[in-house]
């Protein structure tokens, strides 16, 4: 009786959400995305991008990214787990902003960082290295706005003139998206021969219909290029992409 009057206060209460028809139950978990069994016929009700309220014991908030007549896979970011327990209190809102919904983007974020320098010792020409195998991330299924930052850094004997890039791929020795990728090119002068440029990646708007993993690879176009670096230690290196459905 109280959760009933609960929802008929909400429904009328002007504050974005909706009562969801009939009940929901945990399916299954493919962190950090969740699927929610619903009744038949969710796709003429659901849009990818809405706001999901609902109680786990305490209030958690999702956004939909997939569905399918009969489920609802949801992203809790980094604050919002769905675990195999009973659902109670089931909301939805088409709007942005319903009351009570973290709007953050820090909380819709999946970053990954390294602060370390890794390098690859006289690497070969136009062959991509993962110079941290650890450094990847993992980009749930959805909408995503990526980027990067890294401080390459390119050794190479004096007198040859380096060219060194990154690139974020979905192999780890490979280039899968030629507008993910940055270069850094100096003319190598007398007595000099190591150059390091701290680099924005550009950012690159993602559609996955599955998780993802994501690598920072880097290659030389030079021959006998002595190394290639990410210099974590000096500036950190980050990768991170940003749930669009906000």
């Amino acid at each position: 009786m109280a959760e009933t009057l609960l929802r008929s206060q909400q429904a009328f209460g002007g504050d974005g959400w909706q009562p969801a028809k009939g009940s929901w139950s945990y399916a299954s978990a493919d962190a950090p995305t969740f699927v929610i069994t619903v009744p038949s016929g969710a796709a003429s009700i659901y849009n990818v991008g809405d706001r999901i309220k609902l109680t786990q014991t305490t209030v958690k908030y999702f956004i939909i990214t997939a569905i399918t007549d009969t489920t609802l896979t949801v992203y809790g970011g980094i604050d919002y787990t769905l675990v195999d327990a009973a659902i109670s209190l089931n909301y939805y809102s088409h709007q942005k902003a319903p009351l009570g919904f973290p709007l953050s983007p820090i909380k819709w974020t999946v970053v990954a960082t390294d602060n370390g320098n890794r390098s690859q010792s006289s690497p070969a020409a136009n062959t991509w290295y993962n110079l941290n195998a650890a450094l990847a991330i993992t980009i749930p299924i959805g909408i995503w706005s990526t980027s990067y930052r890294v401080m390459l850094d390119g050794y190479v004997a004096s007198g040859t003139n380096p060219e060194t890039q990154a690139t974020l791929s979905t192999a780890n020795n490979s280039e899968s998206d030629v507008y993910s990728t940055i270069a850094m090119s100096h003319q190598a002068p007398t007595g000099v021969n190591s150059f390091q440029l701290a680099m924005p990646g550009p950012t690159r708007v993602l559609v996955l219909a599955a998780k993802t993993v994501y690598y920072l690879n880097a290659r030389t176009r030079t021959s006998g290029q002595g190394s290639i670096s990410f210099r974590g230690d000096t500036v950190l290196t980050v990768i991170s992409a940003t749930c669009s459905y906000l």
